[in-house]
């Protein structure tokens, strides 16, 4: 980690907002009032203080509101609230729109759409499709601020079951002051991970041509690699020579100079959707350039021979800056959970144990080869509205399917640490696997079954699968699935040869 986080867990209630429900003759559904405290409220912890200032006066009555269009919905007058940081550090934090448990919230959640401007985005989203309530996160540089606009309303479909319905929601903060742990980074190591890699060339070609202005000033004055107090192509230009080995260097030879034509894609200036607003490279669609041959089975575990080189597709580069693979074949076929056990928990699940093994056999076992794949984070998006058990969808479930928003980003509450595990569905979406079908490298022919991802699809309980058809429901305990295995390697890998396509892949030195 290049930061060392001091824990200051706290959670302020930043603005009430109260929708009071009115009863009324005819075909008017209800009645939202939002109302605060009118002045603007301090956040203070150790060594940073967060203003929170409201800018729209202390009510907003959007009157008796009825079923809208979105249209209509995002031409409603906004609540404008501004989030500053008046101090000399930086600061994480997590900003949510949550229920107020002390009130009634008997509203079908998906009946209610959000419309967040400013400097978070979220475009007409339903409440129910955030997970943990979150709806921008990331760090609030020192003495800067961060301001909104957000609207919510009834969605134009909604049924009769709405009225007399109500929701009761506040606005929380979630912070948490970060420092730095002493250590010099090199100029050009934006990202801070101890290796000038590639993601640190396009963080810097970003900044420098206005894509990622999200940057602290320690990572503006790495990026100023010249030391000329000024970022300009030479900048970057000059990341790019100081990449280890980077005529040889994995990154390279799957990201840089390539294009949608070639099947990348990146995430810049979809701040809300990564880590902290980093960007993202990614694979999308039939791709036939991301292959990379890594190791050699030392099982027949899946149906692949002894001795037969494994092969991966490239996923994406992540925010960390290493390289996520997933395995071309299958290396087993299971159940999630091997008995009636209920549980979205990866780490408690029987297919853990199965990757777990596969890893330590094929790959954990052979020094050379462990010491290449990072000990990075996977996300087990688990978000359910277990108050519809057994009869409704996943948060994740409403952000892919209903809504088509992926996102890379993960709030810690479900992120772990691995060597190994799964691909999620967002990852999967991005990838280019649909609801109803699947146009994505991801897809190799021979799967007889479904294969598995990390993120809960429904209440049944179920996690999402995914086919040649698209996105499937597989039940917990009793659907039989193809496990791929899922893997980060360092930013500084180099290949021996190969050009990329399944009959000759980069192979790893």
């Amino acid at each position: 980690m290049s930061y060392k986080e001091i824990k200051i867990q706290t959670k302020v209630l930043i603005i009430s907002i109260c929708i009071v429900v009115l009863t009324i003759i005819g075909t008017s559904y209800a009645a939202f009032v939002w109302n605060d405290t009118g002045s603007n409220q301090t956040v203070s912890s150790g060594n940073y203080t967060i203003e929170i200032e409201n800018t729209s006066g202390t009510t907003i009555n959007l009157g008796n509101a009825y079923p809208m269009s979105d249209e209509e919905g995002k031409a409603t007058t906004p609540y404008k609230f501004t989030i500053k940081n008046n101090s000399n550090t930086d600061v994480e934090f997590s900003l949510k729109l949550v229920d107020d448990a002390s009130k009634t919230n008997d509203i079908n959640k998906k009946d209610v759409k959000i419309h967040l401007t400013g400097d978070g985005k979220i475009d007409n989203g339903s409440i129910y499709m955030l997970s943990n309530g979150e709806i921008d996160a990331g760090i609030l540089r020192a003495n800067s601020s961060k301001s909104y606009e957000l609207r919510i309303w009834i969605k134009e479909d909604a049924t009769n079951d709405t009225i007399g319905k109500q929701y009761n929601g506040k606005l929380t903060l979630d912070t948490k002051q970060i420092e730095q742990t002493g250590v010099t980074y090199d100029k050009g190591d934006v990202n801070m991970n101890g290796v000038i890699d590639l993601h640190d060339f396009y963080t810097v070609y970003n900044i420098v041509a206005g894509y990622y202005n999200d940057a602290s000033t320690i990572q503006k004055e790495l990026a100023d690699v010249q030391t000329d107090g000024n970022m300009t192509t030479s900048d970057y230009v000059l990341v790019y020579s100081l990449i280890p080995n980077v005529n040889n260097n994995l990154q390279t030879k799957l990201f840089y100079s390539k294009t949608t034509a070639n099947g990348v894609y990146n995430t810049v200036g979809e701040g809300l959707k990564t880590k902290n607003g980093l960007p993202v490279y990614y694979f999308k669609g039939n791709v036939e350039n991301n292959y990379v041959q890594f190791g050699t089975y030392k099982t027949s575990d899946g149906g692949n021979t002894i001795g037969q080189p494994i092969l991966w597709r490239a996923i994406r580069m992540n925010e960390d800056g290493s390289l996520r693979l997933i395995s071309d074949n299958s290396i087993a076929v299971t159940t999630w959970s091997n008995s009636s056990n209920r549980s979205y928990i990866y780490q408690d699940s029987n297919v853990k144990n199965v990757i777990d093994k596969w890893y330590e056999d094929n790959i954990g076992s052979d020094n050379n080869l462990d010491s290449k794949v990072y000990n990075s984070y996977f996300c087990n998006d688990i978000g359910l509205d277990k108050s519809n058990y057994l009869e409704d969808n996943s948060v994740a479930y409403e952000r892919i399917v209903e809504y088509s928003q992926p996102q890379f980003r993960c709030i810690d509450e479900y992120r772990f640490e691995s060597k190994v595990a799964l691909i999620s569905s967002d990852e999967a979406f991005y990838a280019g696997v649909t609801n109803d079908s699947a146009n994505s490298y991801l897809i190799n022919g021979d799967e007889q079954y479904e294969m598995l991802t990390l993120t809960a699809r429904s209440i049944a309980p179920a996690i999402f699968g995914y086919s040649d058809s698209g996105f499937a429901e597989h039940h917990l305990y009793y659907d039989t699935s193809i496990v791929k295995s899922v893997i980060n390697l360092r930013p500084d890998v180099t290949i021996s040869g190969g050009t990329g396509t399944s009959t000759d892949p980069y192979i790893i030195k």
